[in-house]
């Protein structure tokens, strides 16, 4: 009996660890096959960012393109934004975009770029910076988060485009309306849009402040023949209705009732078909019909004085 009873212990102690060896090894079969299913779903997540770079990069080939990490370090920057910028792409990965500063470089904007950072959504900036050589350039901005399943920010895309000529054409355009201004200013000459679309009349600032507008420049036209002398309003009406129906420009001498006062002005207009709106403009020529008025006075005056002159000899 004891020799039976040695016989089973060592056999059952010998399925046990034969048991817990299969249990371990089938376990550590399991960790491995996790393992391996973890690193396939982060190659996979690596893949598909890696994809969505390229699908950004790739649909804006013709722009600048910077990539920068979580921390705002750049990652990588393409082709293109050497060419406009004349860094090498070594000497820019590493750094915070903020070495593209200068001087000019307006301080509100970097803040307000600081800001809209801090909440991970796609948002577009125009900003000042410079080129290697120290030259100014305008580049609007167009910045996308790429994030994590936990809506982390991983990286920032920012796709860069230069609008310098774009900027100097306005500023020119800037310059040429406040030119056109000072010159509308000193002729009393004001201008005025009128649209088909919304039907409504856009007026310069020399007319807004011939009309007396305080609040705005958009007006109807309802407004804008409230303006015009009531004896004047029905021959204005038949000259701009002809005018947009022959397609002809027009020209004509009328008079304003503005808050009890009358102005003398000068009236034009030419329809635009094509965009379908009027364009037209109005000169106050009260202090020359005044003259002129002046003018006429004298001259009767002197030809009454002479007439009487001429029956006393």
């Amino acid at each position: 009996r004891l020799l039976l009873g040695n016989v089973l212990i060592v056999g059952l102690s010998h399925t046990t660890r034969s048991y817990f060896t299969q249990l371990l090894q089938q376990s550590k079969r399991i960790s491995a096959e996790n393992q391996q299913l973890i690193d396939r779903q982060t190659q996979l997540a690596e893949q598909l960012t890696h994809e969505q770079l390229l699908s950004l990069v790739a649909n804006r080939a013709n722009a600048a393109v910077m990539i920068t990490s979580s921390t705002d370090k750049i990652e990588w920057v393409n082709m293109v934004f050497t060419e406009i910028t004349g860094y090498k792409i070594e000497e820019v990965v590493g750094r915070d975009p903020s070495f593209l500063r200068g001087a000019d470089t307006d301080l509100v904007t970097v803040r307000r770029i600081e800001q809209r950072k801090l909440n991970p959504e796609p948002f577009v900036e125009e900003i000042l910076n410079y080129r290697r050589n120290g030259t100014p350039i305008w580049m609007e901005l167009n910045v996308t988060p790429l994030l994590d399943d936990d809506g982390r920010v991983q990286r920032w895309i920012a796709i860069q485009e230069d609008i310098t000529n774009r900027k100097r054409k306005d500023e020119e355009l800037r310059m040429s309306q406040e030119q056109l201004n000072v010159a509308q200013h000193q002729a009393k000459i004001g201008s005025w849009v009128w649209f088909d679309n919304d039907n409504r009349i856009q007026c310069s600032e020399v007319l807004a402040e011939m009309f007396e507008l305080k609040n705005s420049d958009i007006i109807s036209p309802v407004h804008f023949y409230n303006f015009i002398h009531p004896d004047d309003q029905q021959i204005v009406k038949r000259v701009i209705d002809n005018s947009r129906f022959r397609k002809s420009p027009f020209e004509i001498d009328i008079r304003l009732l503005v808050n009890n006062t009358t102005k003398s002005v000068y009236l034009t207009g030419q329809y635009d078909a094509v965009k379908k709106r009027m364009l037209g403009t109005m000169q106050d020529v009260s202090e020359r019909k005044l003259l002129e008025e002046g003018m006429r006075q004298a001259e009767i005056r002197y030809r009454q004085v002479f007439e009487h002159s001429q029956h006393m000899i």
